[in-house]
């Protein structure tokens, strides 16, 4: 999964060589789908570049990474995750849009000195508006055992 990741990430920078590129910045709420662990908080970037369109809406490669600003707690420990993903990202082609992604995404996640990595499908569904953005993200684990990873993000968009 890291060498898809990296594999993707490379041709996207090549890419943003020949096409319009963006990237941005984002804060991000982390949760974990157990009640027993209270939220993280992670900062992260984001990259991309449309590469088509779907009628009027541009859809875009985008490498989003994350990594912790502030630990989350479970039973009295730290606990924190770091992201990197790869999406297909299409926006309404409107000055306020809506936003649909769907990709892949390689997960590390840390409860007190012990850590544990994870890859599967991830999607999210946000808006966006004067160049920020707001998108909520779910992460899946990779079995029906593993608990989803939830984000609630606030981005800008350059």
């Amino acid at each position: 999964m890291k060498y898809l990741l990296f594999l993707i990430s490379t041709t996207l920078l090549a890419t943003n060589a020949m096409a319009d590129g963006y990237w941005g910045v984002k804060g991000a709420s982390v949760n974990v789908d157990n009640s027993a662990y209270n939220s993280s908080f992670n900062i992260g970037a984001f990259f991309g570049a449309d590469f088509t369109e779907i009628g009027s809406n541009p859809v875009a490669l985008e490498v989003d990474i994350t990594t912790k600003l502030i630990d989350g707690k479970v039973s009295g420990q730290n606990w924190n995750a770091q992201s990197s993903a790869v999406y297909a990202a299409m926006r309404t082609a409107k000055e306020n849009y809506l936003k649909v992604k769907l990709g892949l995404h390689s997960t590390k996640t840390t409860v007190s000195s012990s850590s544990s990595t994870g890859s599967g499908l991830a999607y999210g569904l946000g808006f966006g508006f004067s160049g920020y953005e707001i998108e909520y993200t779910i992460l899946k684990g990779e079995t029906s055992n593993d608990a989803d990873i939830n984000m609630l993000s606030v981005g800008y968009m350059f």
